[in-house]
């Protein structure tokens, strides 16, 4: 039994140590919060962070929602260390990988078409008949600003050409409503009550982007939607012509560091969110690998593809996280354990016929020195009655008893020789 101990102990030892080195690299379990940097309060984002929060918090994880003043602000949380904020909901076209390298894309979630209400007096259809106007562009720090600028630049009207007044939301409807300002800017992916309210003013007029390919041309993370005719109210025929818009899609970023575990929970809050159909697009069409300012986590790339890893898909998330973690592990242990075990039975093997193998020299020895001229038959005897004893006394498994019987019959054999007789086989 030592011989076996012996060698499968050797082998279980390094099978520890193979354990041992892939521990080393085996992802910690996941932690049981994290932060999520949404928007305005009572805007559309933190409408979204809530329902995020419910679907993860069924899961065991707590999501600590942080308002913010809009996508730049959100930006900023994500790549500050100390605000510990761990994924964010922004708007395409603000942000850059050159720009925030450590950032990861989960996906794009929704359009959020651009409303341009203009004053009907204005006669402004274009943005180009913007300048030396007064427009609402939204609030600092906004998506709604950042893309209200990229969209009048690109149609020649600056700061220098217009006078750009940084109000949005209540503030800017208000405003253009009274004739304080000329035009306001709206980013929204669904039809609220205060777009449905400018819509029906007979004094105001949303803007149709006839050229909206050449936008889409100029500013590449912008997508072509259509509000059909009659969308908004369907009884007043609002609007009455199909209205052509320009849209940037909504996006989950994370920073690369999440934890695998809880960026598979996202993936699934999103899908549960966004698949089914919205205002501007149809059931499946989000969540989407397509319309993301950032490298696609691998995760999310293989979610968005196939769905669900295996684990994930049939079992609950914590049994999942857990069988995630042992295939890890298994995996490098099985490749350690096999060839090892098959080398178990010829190393034992090895180990039993050794001991035999010592006594075959001391035998030869014994053998040689008795053919040898003036040789001490008797001293030989006794070495080779020694050597019967050791055999007595040694613990061969049944096995390779014929072996330790051979071994007998060949000493008797080479004790025959010094007896001076024919030796009997």
């Amino acid at each position: 039994m030592r011989e076996f101990f012996r060698v499968y102990g050797l082998i279980l030892l390094l099978v520890a140590v193979g354990f041992y080195i892939a521990v080393q690299y085996m992802a910690p379990l996941p932690p049981r919060s994290m932060k999520l940097a949404t928007g305005v309060t009572g805007g559309a984002y933190a409408d979204i962070g809530e329902r995020y929060r419910k679907i993860l918090a069924d899961e065991g994880i707590t999501v600590d929602l942080v308002p913010t003043e809009g996508t730049v602000a959100n930006l900023a949380l994500l790549m500050d260390p100390k605000s510990e904020v761990d994924a964010a909901l922004i708007q395409g076209g603000v942000g850059s990988a050159d720009l925030q390298p450590d950032l990861r894309d989960l996906g794009s979630l929704f359009f959020e078409p651009v409303w341009v209400f203009t004053r009907e007096g204005s006669r402004a259809r274009r943005l180009t008949d913007l300048a030396d106007r007064r427009i609402a562009i939204g609030q600092p720090g906004s998506g709604t600003q950042i893309v209200a600028r990229q969209l009048l630049a690109a149609s020649g009207v600056g700061p220098s050409d217009a006078e750009l007044v940084e109000v949005g939301g209540d503030q800017a409807a208000a405003q253009l409503e009274t004739g304080d300002l000329d035009a306001a800017f709206f980013v929204s992916a669904r039809i609220s009550p205060l777009l449905a309210k400018l819509a029906a003013d007979h004094d105001l007029v949303l803007m149709d982007f006839v050229r909206a390919p050449a936008f889409r041309y100029a500013l590449p993370f912008l997508s072509e939607v259509t509000l059909p005719a009659g969308t908004i109210d369907l009884p007043h025929d609002l609007p009455r012509n199909d209205i052509t818009m320009v849209a940037p899609a909504a996006q989950l970023v994370i920073h690369k560091d999440l934890h695998p575990a809880l960026v598979h929970l996202l993936l699934e809050a999103i899908a549960k969110v966004h698949r089914p159909r919205q205002d501007f697009a149809p059931e499946g069409r989000f969540p989407s690998a397509t319309f993301v300012d950032y490298p696609l986590d691998s995760d999310a790339a293989r979610f968005l593809e196939k769905g669900p890893s295996f684990f994930y898909r049939y079992l609950p998330f914590w049994a999942a996280v857990w069988a995630d973690r042992l295939l890890i592990l298994l995996v490098p242990i099985l490749t350690l354990m096999i060839p090892l075990f098959r080398l178990g039975p010829p190393l034992y093997r090895w180990q039993i016929q050794r001991k035999l193998f010592k006594r075959y020299r001391q035998l030869r020895r014994i053998e040689m020195a008795a053919l040898a001229e003036g040789a001490d038959h008797a001293l030989l005897s006794g070495e080779l009655d020694k050597l019967q004893q050791e055999l007595s006394g040694l613990k061969i498994p049944l096995a390779y008893a014929e072996d330790l019987y051979h071994l007998r019959l060949h000493i008797h054999w080479v004790r025959s020789q010094l007896q001076g007789r024919k030796p009997a086989l």
